[in-house]
């Protein structure tokens, strides 16, 4: 039997680079309840994890008074195994211009992690959240409306530390042409002119995602405490008996665990690469996320009916 001789192609380094395309799109999982711990399950199983409420203090001058410990159980299931493949041919393998790096990487990347995060934010719907939905333009959106966000998560008693607010770029671009935030004094560093980036208003971190999906109610971004979300990821189950490359790889940022297969089909001709990964997404604190609505139109319509 022949063996291939795949030149150029490391699965390893391949892994290893696409790390850099997942960076900016992975960044806002850092800021929600993430579980992507090493275990190997398959799919259809369930990651159960538990919120803790806030607590109220109790009078204790006459003696101590124990309260009642109470969790919220969350069940992730991971029902999503989804990737991205392509195959190439002996001769496309075999020229030495051929840079899978640079066709391939990019694309599976963005293609794995976009399905991720289109997956958790579609979670953003008023019926999941008791909080009011903020409803404002983009030409209106500015640091008085993220002092308002910053008030209305307080009032509901959410802690200010791991507060998060997402935005499409309309809205981030609005959000850094404020003048109290564009100005760079006000920051102490150049960046939000020099780079467009704005690091923390008001309590929140700020992140910026072209995918925050329209949920059907005009979503344009959310604010919230990080438990608010849940998402939870697995490495697939590495295949048996199979004669291809395997190589699992964890983004040391979020900790996502991916998995690269590369191996060839005779009867075809050709040389396949994939990257997958199995995930889960849930509502967390109901009462933790605003979100935020470029406007009412389907409440004003449902209420005309």
């Amino acid at each position: 039997m022949a063996t291939n001789n795949i030149q150029n192609v490391n699965l390893d380094v391949i892994s290893q680079r696409t790390l850099e395309t997942l960076l900016p799109l992975l960044a806002p999982v850092r800021a929600m309840a993430a579980d992507f711990s090493p275990d190997i399950m398959n799919e259809g199983e369930s990651v159960k994890t538990r919120i803790v409420p806030r607590g109220t203090a109790s009078d204790f001058s006459n003696g101590f008074v124990a309260s009642d410990a109470n969790t919220t159980p969350v069940v992730i299931n991971l029902s999503s195994q989804k990737g991205y493949g392509v195959g190439f041919s002996d001769a496309e393998i075999s020229k030495s211009s051929i840079d899978l790096n640079r066709i391939f990487v990019g694309p599976a990347a963005n293609a794995v992690a976009t399905a991720m995060m289109s997956d958790l934010f579609s979670n953003v719907k008023t019926s999941n959240y008791s909080l009011t939905p903020a409803v404002v333009t983009a030409a209106n959106f500015d640091s008085d409306v993220v002092a308002d966000l910053a008030q209305q998560l307080t009032n509901a008693n959410v802690p200010k530390t791991g507060r998060v607010l997402m935005l499409n770029p309309t809205y981030y671009g609005a959000l850094a042409k404020d003048s109290s935030i564009k100005l760079a004094y006000a920051f102490g560093t150049p960046e939000v002119i020099q780079q467009n980036i704005i690091r923390n208003v008001h309590g929140f971190d700020i992140y910026e995602s072209t995918i925050i999906p329209d949920n059907g109610e005009h979503t344009a971004g959310f604010a919230c405490w990080n438990e608010a979300l849940c998402i939870a990821a697995r490495q697939p189950a590495l295949p048996q008996n199979w004669y291809g490359q395997v190589a699992n790889v964890i983004d040391p940022q979020s900790n996502l665990p991916l998995q690269f297969r590369f191996w060839y089909e005779g009867k075809d001709q050709k040389h396949y690469l994939s990257v997958q990964a199995l995930w889960g997404t849930s509502v967390g604190n109901t009462g933790a996320l605003i979100p935020i609505r470029s406007s009412s139109d389907e409440e004003s319509s449902s209420s005309g009916e």
